[in-house]
């Protein structure tokens, strides 16, 4: 007489929450006792991943599975810079902070001119705004300001004025 013994592996499943974050697969069966490694790796924008934890905080990497389980993301908010070109006028500066944050640009100086804006392209930025996804350059836009020059003829007083932007031939 055999006697032979079947053992089946008993499959659990494994719930994976992005927590904000997007995955192929949300839902995977595991054998008991498997190790929790190559799990897939979830995105989210403006997000880095960082791992994948239970309702104990325990890493992924840390459990074997024997029961259902549920993992959730953990993130990390990336951080992005925003480079000030002040085109000729001053401070100029760089502004790092974690994506979406709130920000206030600064409101830079240029002698003979007046501050239109923060722009990228053609697109005029807020003064309070957020930090944007990828690094990016927001470009100061200036208008000349305008001067009257006026002139006394000290031999019969008439007076005459001439008004021109700052820092253009006065003609």
């Amino acid at each position: 007489v055999t006697i032979t013994t079947r053992y089946v592996v008993e499959n659990y499943t494994l719930n994976l929450n992005p927590s904000g974050g997007a995955i192929t697969s949300s839902t995977l069966q595991m054998g008991y006792n498997a190790n929790l490694v190559n799990l897939p790796t979830p995105s989210r924008t403006g997000y880095t991943f960082v791992d994948w934890v239970d309702v104990n905080q325990i890493s992924a990497s840390q459990i074997t599975i024997s029961e259902n389980i549920t993992l959730t993301a953990v993130w990390r908010v990336s951080d992005y810079t925003i480079t000030l070109d002040v085109a000729g006028g001053e401070p100029e500066e760089s502004i790092t902070g974690p994506y979406e944050s709130a920000i206030r640009l600064p409101a830079a100086k240029r002698p003979g001119y007046t501050l239109l804006g923060w722009y990228l392209g053609n697109q005029r930025i807020p003064y309070t705004t957020t930090v944007p996804l990828g690094d990016q350059t927001y470009t100061a836009r200036w208008e000349a300001n305008l001067y009257t020059l006026t002139m006394t003829n000290t031999v019969n007083d008439e007076t005459s004025s001439i008004t021109a932007a700052y820092d253009s031939p006065i003609v």
